[in-house]
């Protein structure tokens, strides 16, 4: 311990104890690609101009599809000027476009029904996307709850297009009279209140027999609902502009609708479940419904049978051709989800996706380590190109889909899918690290594991191997950067394979750890001493634990106390020395027989708020304590900590390469700074701070960051739906 006091007092930087000062400073903003990742929950699509699409997700916002001169496609992001305090908004439960005026876009936000959430608001736009006006709703909005694929909940009147309708979750349908402004709700409409949370799934307007310059007289609402809500769902039909309704009459009973469309013909096609999905579906059916005769009729395709239960999910209609019909199944879990099209209103149909042609050369991780990509899973939103019969997109858990030849079909030929996702990126990122050497990146990602970047913008050909469903926790060896550990967690506790694993090259082969410590539920979070012979691991369910021989055996590590099952941190310069903080108290605790022994160092920080702590990365003992209350830093391997004046909270804090001339690392910080939210960086601990984010690249309550050790400047942001972005500086040179 004497050795580690001595070395302290030596390199110790000195704790930034002034007011923070803040300035801004430009930097250029772009995704380190992955390519999809999530779920894509719709896409809408528009007669009224070729090429414009909008997309929606779960969790991570809503895009535009963009055509350059040459006719390449790419989704724009919409939504990353959602700031921390607005996060709720990255969940999106419906999109529309003007139909009439094209540049006009509308966003149904809101990602929770729970308690701690607030209400949706509607986004409108006049500019096609680049600014938004707001409307504050009475009630919260599901972009991430059971149902957030059906739709579209947001309709716009083509006859009057000033007039739009909302069906919401648990407040009934309102109408807006005043493109979005102000929002009235429609009392003659029948179900109002909770319906399993799902409420109204879809509105769709009959502008066929409107006369001209009046409101469409007709309407339809779809109404979702599962167990003792089931008598509520069905299909409900105004003809009188939403005076009066009447739920229609002859329709099937016992399941829910998720999807509906118009034909050109007069047809109106709805796909359903037993319950609401995406999750646990086991009995579905497509029906159509005659508007002019009120005929009812059950056309799926295949239906459930003996193991094989599953629902639909989506249904589509060429604008074009009113005979040609696609759906989707949902959940089919023991054959797999597929697409079927027909020609001939829905009386035959011919299955397609799993049969077809797939090229997943932009995203080629997809694979999951087959020869080739599945169908995919969740298809929940199939959509035809008014402009183009062949091109034809279908949304699923992890990507969405794209055919430019789908009437091959009709020819008895292959059909061809590529990955459509340029641009858009969905993935929740649990941590990230960017070593010395090796590879650029290392990220930790819910759901689809995680990624070894070695090029930024190329999206990885592989998981890393062995694959987790969520990586949890990396760490680097802070003077042996080519060695690396990661931990995670397996969807339904995968049985035959281990929860964490360890690189001596970077990341580009991984050994899985022999055994874990005791009681390990995995995940949690892992450190790796400075020399990479030790490894430390806060496991699920499990006391910290030390291995010297690569997770052959693990030992519980001693003194720990109440802090035994927090987060241990490794020193980034010297080899035994590891930390860790009772959340409880606050305490710092500190090993320097490399994590065998703990003793309570003597400092305390404010977790009352909860908080990380964080070990610099060039001077030995240089810690610091970012959470809600704010940023406190030790420069004595947490002896002592001084409070960082002016940073009122911090979400993530990361460290990256120094300026040139400079003994420390810079500092980036995601949280609040003098009462401004934003992505921050400091060049001398804590002194001085410069604003990185601008108000239109704000990523949301982003809490994963990092910079880069071999570039001043360059940044990594871990988002929570929206992927990683990288950022440098304005006038810096790629890397």
């Amino acid at each position: 311990m004497k050795t580690l006091l001595f070395l302290l007092a030596a390199l110790a930087l000195p704790a930034a104890t002034a007011a923070a000062q803040v300035s801004h400073q430009a930097y250029r903003w772009r995704n380190v690609e992955i390519g999809g990742g999530g779920f894509t929950t719709g896409i809408v699509t528009t007669p009224a101009q070729r090429g414009l699409m909008l997309a929606r997700t779960d969790i991570g916002g809503a895009y535009r599809w963009d055509l350059d001169a040459a006719g390449n496609g790419r989704w724009t992001p919409l939504l990353d000027w959602v700031g921390r305090k607005d996060w709720n908004l990255w969940g999106v439960e419906s999109a529309a476009i003007d139909p009439v005026d094209p540049a006009r876009i509308y966003l149904a936000c809101g990602t929770y029904v729970r308690p701690f959430v607030g209400n949706g608001a509607i986004l409108r736009s006049s500019d096609g996307g680049k600014t938004f006006a707001r409307t504050q709703m009475a009630f919260q909005m599901g972009g991430n709850e059971e149902g957030r694929f059906a739709g579209e909940r947001l309709a716009v009147d083509p006859a009057t297009d000033s007039i739009l309708y909302f069906g919401s979750r648990a407040a009934g349908l309102w109408r807006s009279e005043d493109y979005g402004a102000k929002w009235q709700k429609l009392d003659s409409f029948p179900v109002s209140g909770k319906t399993n949370g799902v409420g109204i799934a879809f509105v769709l307007l009959d502008s066929a027999q409107t006369p001209p310059g009046q409101p469409s007289r007709v309407i339809y609402v779809g109404v979702s609902g599962s167990g003792p809500s089931q008598q509520a769902a069905g299909i409900y039909r105004s003809t009188d502009g939403g005076a009066a309704w009447e739920k229609i009459s002859g329709q099937p009973e016992g399941l829910a609708p998720n999807h509906g469309v118009l034909a050109g013909n007069g047809m109106l096609y709805v796909s359903c479940g037993d319950v609401p999905g995406p999750n646990g579906m086991t009995n579905g059916a497509i029906w159509k419904f005659n508007t002019a005769t009120g005929d009812w009729g059950d056309v799926s395709p295949v239906h459930p049978a003996g193991n094989n239960r599953f629902g639909f999910g989506a249904v589509a209609v060429d604008p074009q051709h009113p005979q040609t019909v696609m759906v989707s199944t949902m959940d089919r879990w023991s054959t797999g989800d597929d697409v079927y099209r027909s020609t001939d209103g829905g009386a035959r149909w011919k299955a397609i996706a799993k049969a077809g042609i797939r090229d997943a050369g932009t995203a080629p991780w997809i694979t999951l380590g087959r020869p080739t990509a599945d169908a995919g899973h969740w298809i929940g939103d199939i959509e035809i190109d008014p402009f183009d019969a062949n091109h034809v997109l279908y949304t699923t858990g992890a990507t969405i889909w794209e055919s430019l030849d789908a009437t091959a079909a009709d020819r008895g030929e292959r059909t061809h899918w590529r990955v459509g996702t340029p641009g858009l990126e969905e993935t929740v990122v649990l941590d990230l690290v960017s070593p010395p050497t090796g590879a650029r990146l290392i990220s930790g990602v819910g759901d689809v594991g995680g990624f070894v970047h070695t090029d930024l913008y190329t999206a990885p050909a592989e998981q890393m191997d062995p694959p987790f469903t969520n990586t949890e926790s990396i760490d680097y060896a802070g003077q042996a950067g080519d060695i690396v550990a990661r931990v995670g967690t397996l969807r339904n506790g995968t049985p035959g394979r281990g929860h964490g694993a360890y690189s001596e090259d970077g990341g580009k082969r991984w050994r899985s750890f022999p055994s874990e410590p005791g009681n390990s539920g995995g995940g949690g979070t892992i450190a790796v001493s400075a020399d990479g012979k030790t490894f430390l691991w806060g496991a699920r369910d499990a006391a910290i634990s030390w291995s010297t021989d690569n997770g052959v055996t693990w030992a519980a590590c001693k003194g720990l106390g109440g802090a035994s099952r927090g987060r241990p941190v490794a020193d980034k310069v010297q080899p035994a020395v590891f930390y860790v903080v009772e959340s409880a108290t606050g305490k710092v605790f500190a090993s320097s027989d490399g994590g065998r022994t703990f003793a309570p160092t003597g400092g305390t920080v404010d977790a009352s708020g909860g908080g990380l702590l964080h070990a610099g990365t060039v001077t030995t003992g240089d810690l610091w304590f970012g959470g809600r209350g704010g940023l406190e830093h030790s420069s004595d391997g947490g002896k002592s900590f001084q409070k960082i004046s002016g940073v009122d909270e911090v979400g993530g804090l990361g460290f990256g390469k120094g300026p040139e001339g400079s003994a420390g690392p810079s500092l980036f910080l995601t949280g609040k700074i003098r009462g401004t939210e934003g992505i921050f960086r400091s060049d001398d601990a804590g002194g001085h701070w410069n604003e990185i984010s601008d108000p239109q690249h704000q990523f949301s309550n982003s809490n994963h960051i990092t910079g880069d050790p071999r570039l001043f400047g360059r940044v990594y942001v871990g988002t929570p739906g929206r992927g990683i972005l990288c950022g440098d500086l304005d006038n810096a040179a790629g890397g």
